[in-house]
């Protein structure tokens, strides 16, 4: 929960990150650094394929596994689309990990109340309890995904525009 998340994003941020920008900005004075948001992540999901051999030796069947193991890719690349993000418009490495802790801790939504199950519910289940209200626990689900990607750039303009942060520039105006 905690240490993985720190060598994961001193390696994939600080190293990586770091790594990118000075390449691209040998090539180029003013780079598209959104080209890193978009490339760095995908280092990150790669990272964790190696789950799916893992789950073959566990015992589960190759078309799981891969199933399993391209779902994990995705949203491993979308959170280090975040963490890149953070980490480059904040020019610290602690706003990357705190998010990589508690997206660690917190996981995926749990949306088994969305599908209604026989009489092995018990009178007071959680599941059985959210069932009625799935769709409105969805819709804010949905609301908090948009007013995240609404959020994340204003909160963040502050330390982005700062000398804070040296791996996010404005391009120069055409």
């Amino acid at each position: 929960m905690v240490i993985a998340p720190i060598s994961e994003e001193v390696v994939f941020r600080s190293v990586m990150v770091a790594s990118m920008v000075t390449g691209l900005r040998a090539a180029d004075p003013h780079p598209d650094m959104w080209l890193v948001v978009c490339l760095n992540p995908l280092c990150f999901g790669l990272a964790h394929v190696h789950h799916c051999i893992e789950k073959v030796e566990r015992g589960w069947d190759w078309f799981s596994a891969v199933a399993s193991t391209l779902v994990q890719f995705t949203y491993t690349s979308i959170f280090g689309c975040i963490a890149t993000l953070l980490f480059m418009r904040t020019g610290s490495i602690y706003s990357a990990i705190w998010s990589h802790v508690i997206c660690n801790y917190a996981g995926l939504p749990d949306t088994g109340f969305m599908y209604p199950r026989s009489a092995d519910w018990h009178l007071f289940s959680y599941s059985r309890l959210l069932h009625r209200y799935r769709f409105l626990h969805l819709g804010l689900h949905a609301l908090g995904l948009v007013m995240f990607a609404v959020l994340i750039m204003p909160a963040t303009v502050t330390t982005a525009s700062s000398t804070a942060s040296i791996h996010w520039t404005a391009l120069p105006p055409k």
